[in-house]
């Protein structure tokens, strides 16, 4: 799924949005989401609660700081735009998995 998000992202300045792929995308990360959801709970492994926030601006993402790590570490393939970033980011600053016990190293 990010994979195509990623390829329409890179041709979207050029032709232009889509409504029906970003539909398609929207609907693919729904059914995903849901599934992976049950998939996480059925474990019963532990978790912390998060929130995922997403940019993915039309002209990309670019840091000049970034930019001059790689070119310091003679990095020959990187893009010079991100087309999409993602922040994840915990609910409130106790790490606590769904049963309320803390998870080891993360408190």
């Amino acid at each position: 799924m990010f994979s195509t998000a990623f390829r329409y992202l890179q041709t979207r300045a050029d032709k232009g949005t889509k409504p029906n792929v970003e539909a398609s995308i929207a609907s693919r990360f729904g059914r995903t989401h849901t599934a992976a959801q049950k998939a996480i709970t059925k474990s019963g492994l532990p978790t912390i609660p998060a929130h995922i926030k997403a940019a993915l601006p039309a002209q990309g993402i670019q840091d000049h700081t970034i930019n001059r790590l790689l070119l310091m570490s003679s990095s020959e393939h990187h893009l010079s735009v991100v087309p999409m970033a993602f922040f994840v980011e915990r609910p409130s600053a106790q790490a606590e998995s769904v049963v309320g016990r803390p998870l080891p190293g993360l408190s």
